[in-house]
């Protein structure tokens, strides 16, 4: 019980630096895993992974009913 209650709490800290990121941009503007994973740095002293990032990035934006496809998500390779 004690190691569900953890994760939770780490998917919860995921989403709010998360939406730390997607908030403090402006309309229109870009929002990167890297602000994300700036904002749980920020707040949390939290180090995560471009994938954990990317996934509650993608995920928040979808709740928030923006589109997320592949042709809108630039790659942090190219």
């Amino acid at each position: 019980m004690e190691k569900r209650r953890e994760m939770l709490h780490m998917a919860r800290k995921l989403m709010f630096s998360a939406d730390a990121a997607i908030n403090a941009t402006w309309v229109g503007e870009e929002v990167t895993t890297r602000d994300v994973q700036e904002k749980a740095r920020q707040f949390f002293n939290l180090e995560l992974t471009d994938k954990a990032a990317t996934l509650a990035l993608v995920a928040r934006l979808e709740e928030r009913g923006y589109p997320v496809t592949p042709e809108n998500i630039r790659s942090l390779d190219a």
